[in-house]
C-alpha cells in the first residue's frame, strides 16, 4: 500500500472539502432555507463527456447512443442502477451490484484475479469495457478488472450498462458489454458527505476485519461546479481454507487474502468546459497461482500486487447553430499490468547469485507501465424532422514501457530474441458515424466505427429498430464488435508468442427484446441473444503465448420483472445461456453442454419495504450448477460438478435524521459455500469467497440547504 498517496489523497480532499463547507455556510446565510430538498437526478455519460447539458431521469439512459433516451427507445439491451437502489440492496461494491444484473457472474484466474463472466462467456481479458465517468479503467496489460473489494458502492451515483456490444460507440474493450460508473456531481452533493462502515467476515475480527470509508463533497455556484471524493477500503476476500489440486493449502483471512482499495475522483465544470480526474489503486495478496500456493518467506506473504489506473480528461462543447454543435474530448491515462508485483520474489543461491523462482517477475514488475493519449472530435446535427446525426473520429496512441529487474528491456519487437525494446507503441485512427430517427412509433439507429492500428483494421457496424406503442416496446438489434490486442500480450518477453502476429477478434451479436409496462410502477422484459466470437485472443498455457484461437458462441434468454413504489419495491430476474456448436472445447465442459466455470442458469430476486424511518431489503442470488476442471490430469478431460448455491443478504437502513443514515447488513446469511471456478482449463482449484459477513455503517451529510 502506498501510504504517502493515501496521506496526500486525504489531506487534499479535506482541504477542498473545507473550502466547499465554507462556501455552503455562506450560501446558507445569503439564501432562505428551502422547504424541501430538490430531487437531483444522476448525471449521464453525455453530461460527463459534455456531449449535452441535459440531465436525464432514472428511467432514461445515455450510454446506448451518446444522448438521453428512454430505456424503451435506446437501441440496446440496457440496465440502469440508481443510487437509491444501491443503498437499498446494501451493495458493498461493484461485484454485489453486477451479481444482481441478468447475465453477469464471476470466476477465478491466476494471481487471485476475480474476473467477470457474461452470458456464459469469460469476459475477463478485454471483452467487457469498464469506465468511471466515461474514462476507461481496464488494465493496460490484459484489458481486465479485478472485482470484490474494489469499486466501492459509496463512490457511485448511478450505473449504466449495455448488456451487449458497444464497439460502434466506444471501440476498445466494448465487445460484449459496457459498464459506466457515474460518480456524483457537485450539484448532487451540494455539501459534504461521509460514508463509513466496518464489519467482520467469518467468526472474529482477527480473521476478517472489513473497513470502508469515503469522504466527498461538492458545490454548484452559477456556472461553476466542483466535486471531489476520496475513499479507502480494506477487506479479506474470504476466511475459509483454500486447497489446491496438488494438496497445498492456504488459510485465507486478513493476513493472506487482504485487499486494499483507494480512489481519488475530482470533477470541475465551468460553462461548456469540463475537467475531470480519477485515480484508483488496488493492493492485494495473491499467494495462489494456477495449481499451487506460493510458500511464505519468513512467515510472510511476499506476493503483493499493486494495480492502478490514472486519467485526466478535458471536454468542451460548442454550439454552432440551433441544430449543430461540436464536441472535443481529450484524455491522458497511465497505469500498469494488473499483476505487477510490489516485492518480486528474488532470493540468492549458495554462491550468492540472484535467483528468481518465478521468471515472469523479471518483466512483469512494478516498473512496467502503460500509457494512453486520446483525442476525439465530433459534430452533432439534431433536427426533429430530419433526425440526429453524429460524425466524428479520433486518434489514440497506446504505449507500453517495461524494464527487467536486471535493467534490460522487457519487450521484444519480433521473433528475433535479440530484437528487444524498452518501449512499444500502437497508434490508432478511427472514424465514427451514427444516425437516429424517430418515425411515429418506430425508432431507427444506424451507425459504425472503423479503426486502423498496427494489428490491422476493424469495422463495427450497428443497426437497431425499436417500437414503442402505449405499454408495449420491442427491439431488434445487431452489432459487430472487436477487441484489439494489447501491447503487453503481444510484445512482453514474458510470453513466447510470435510477436506482432495477433489480430483483432471479431464478435457478431443479434438481440431481440420485448417489454410491457403494466403500470408506471410494474414492468416486465424478456430478451434473447445470439453471440459469435471469431478467433478470440486466447492464452495457451502449454505454449505460454497469446494467439487468435478457436471460436466462442453463446445463446440464451434473460427476463426481468420490476415493481417500484415509494414504500415498496421488488424485482426478479433470470438468465439462461448455452454454448452454440461452434465453441471450441477449451471453453466448455467435457460434455460440451455448458460453459466451463460459469452457471447456465441463474436467478436473482430482491425486495425493499419502507416502514417510517426503517427500510428492510432482502436479496437473493441463486447460482445454478457449474462444471469445473477436475482434480486430475487424466485424458480425456474430466469435470467436477459443483451444486447450485443460494446467496442470501439482508440490509436494514434506519434514517435518524435527514442528514444521518445508519445501516446493518448481513451477507451470505446462511454461510453457503460459494466458490469461484476457473472458466478454462488452467489448473486452478476452486477459490472460496464471500463467506458470511456482518457490517454496520453510517452516512452523514452536511447540506448547503
Amino acid at each position: 500500500m502506498n501510504t504517502n498517496f493515501i496521506y496526500i489523497l486525504f489531506i487534499t480532499c479535506l482541504f477542498i472539502l473545507g473550502f466547499i463547507n465554507r462556501v455552503c455556510a455562506q450560501d446558507k446565510q445569503k439564501e432562505p432555507i428551502k422547504d424541501s430538498i430538490k430531487t437531483i437526478f444522476s448525471s449521464s455519460v453525455q453530461e460527463i463527456l459534455n456531449f449535452s447539458a441535459l440531465k436525464i431521469k432514472d428511467d432514461e439512459v445515455n450510454i446506448a447512443g451518446r444522448f438521453s433516451q428512454t430505456q424503451e427507445q435506446a437501441p440496446a439491451v440496457v440496465s440502469v442502477i440508481t443510487k437509491e437502489e444501491i443503498q437499498n440492496w446494501g451493495a458493498r461494491d461493484m461485484a454485489d451490484i453486477l451479481r444482481l444484473i441478468p447475465g453477469f457472474e464471476f470466476a477465478i484466474d491466476v494471481q487471485s484475479l476475480f474476473g467477470l463472466g457474461f452470458r456464459g462467456m469469460w469476459g475477463h481479458e478485454g471483452k467487457i469495457l469498464l469506465m468511471i465517468d466515461g474514462k476507461i479503467v481496464n488494465c493496460f496489460g490484459y484489458g481486465n478488472t479485478n472485482f470484490f473489494g474494489t469499486y466501492p458502492a459509496a463512490m457511485i451515483e448511478r450505473i449504466e450498462i449495455i448488456r451487449g456490444p458497444g464497439s460502434a460507440l466506444y471501440g476498445g474493450f466494448a465487445e460484449v458489454a459496457v459498464i459506466n460508473i457515474i460518480t456524483p456531481t457537485g450539484n448532487q452533493y451540494n455539501g459534504i458527505q461521509a460514508n463509513i462502515s466496518s464489519g467482520v467476515i467469518g467468526n472474529n475480527l482477527s480473521d476478517g476485519l472489513v473497513f470502508n470509508g469515503n469522504i466527498a463533497g461538492g458545490i454548484k455556484k452559477n456556472d461553476l461546479e466542483l466535486s471531489i471524493q476520496a475513499g479507502y477500503n480494506v477487506t479479506p476476500t474470504s476466511t475459509k481454507l483454500y486447497t489446491g489440486f496438488n494438496g497445498s493449502k492456504l488459510q485465507l483471512g486478513n493476513e493472506l487474502s487482504q485487499r486494499q482499495w483507494q480512489h481519488l475522483i475530482a470533477k470541475l465544470k465551468y460553462k461548456n468546459l469540463s475537467i475531470s480526474y480519477n485515480r484508483n489503486e488496488t493492493n492485494y495478496l495473491a499467494q495462489i497461482q494456477f495449481g499451487s500456493v506460493l510458500p511464505l518467506v519468513n512467515t510472510k506473504p511476499l506476493n503483493l500486487l499493486q494495480h492502478y489506473t490514472e486519467t485526466i480528461q478535458f471536454s468542451y462543447i460548442k454550439n454552432i447553430t440551433n441544430q449543430w454543435n461540436t464536441e472535443l474530448l481529450v484524455d491522458v491515462s497511465r497505469g500498469n499490468p494488473i499483476t505487477a508485483r510490489v516485492f518480486p520474489q528474488i532470493s540468492r543461491d549458495i554462491n550468492g547469485n540472484l535467483v528468481m523462482p518465478d521468471v515472469s517477475v523479471q518483466w512483469e514488475n512494478i516498473l512496467a507501465k502503460g500509457y494512453r493519449a486520446k483525442t476525439e472530435l465530433y459534430f452533432n446535427y439534431d433536427k426533429q424532422t430530419i433526425g440526429r446525426l453524429t460524425l466524428g473520429g479520433g486518434y489514440q496512441l497506446d504505449a507500453a514501457n517495461s524494464i527487467q529487474l536486471d535493467g534490460l528491456p522487457g519487450l521484444q519487437n519480433s521473433t528475433n530474441q535479440a530484437d528487444t525494446a524498452y518501449w512499444v507503441t500502437n497508434p490508432a485512427h478511427y472514424a465514427f458515424f451514427q444516425y437516429n430517427k424517430q418515425i411515429n412509433k418506430f425508432g431507427i439507429t444506424v451507425g459504425s466505427r472503423y479503426e486502423t492500428n498496427r494489428f490491422g483494421a476493424a469495422f463495427a457496424p450497428r443497426v437497431g429498430i425499436t417500437y414503442v406503442y402505449n405499454k408495449l416496446n420491442i427491439k431488434i438489434l445487431y452489432g459487430r464488435a472487436f477487441r484489439v490486442p494489447l501491447l503487453w500480450q503481444a510484445y512482453s518477453r514474458q510470453y513466447s508468442s510470435s510477436k506482432n502476429q495477433l489480430s483483432p477478434e471479431i464478435t457478431d451479436t443479434f438481440e431481440f427484446e420485448i417489454g410491457y409496462k403494466f403500470t408506471k410502477k410494474l414492468a416486465i422484459k424478456l430478451n434473447s441473444y445470439f453471440i459469435a466470437i471469431d478467433k478470440p485472443i486466447t492464452y495457451i498455457g502449454s505454449d505460454n503465448l497469446y494467439r487468435n484461437f478457436g471460436e466462442i458462441g453463446s445463446q440464451g434468454i434473460e427476463s426481468e420483472l420490476n415493481y417500484k413504489d415509494e414504500k415498496f419495491g421488488a424485482f426478479i430476474n433470470t438468465a439462461f445461456n448455452t454454448p452454440i456448436n461452434i465453441t471450441s472445447d477449451i471453453f466448455l465442459s467435457a460434455n460440451r453442454q455448458h460453459f466451463l466455470g460459469l452457471a447456465s442458469l441463474k436467478l436473482n430476486a430482491g425486495a425493499y419495504i419502507k416502514l417510517n424511518k426503517i427500510t428492510i431489503s432482502p436479496t437473493f442470488s441463486w447460482v445454478g450448477e457449474r462444471y469445473g476442471q477436475a482434480n486430475t490430469t487424466a485424458k480425456p478431460i474430466q469435470n467436477t460438478l459443483y451444486p447450485a448455491t443460494l446467496i442470501s443478504n439482508i440490509n436494514i437502513i434506519y434514517k435518524i435524521t435527514k442528514k444521518i443514515d445508519i445501516n446493518l447488513s448481513f451477507y451470505n446469511v446462511f454461510d453457503e459455500s460459494y466458490y469461484l471456478l476457473q472458466p478454462y482449463y488452467g489448473g486452478h482449484a476452486p477459490f472460496p469467497i464471500n463467506n458470511r459477513q456482518i457490517t454496520s455503517g453510517i452516512i452523514y451529510k452536511i447540506s448547503a440547504f
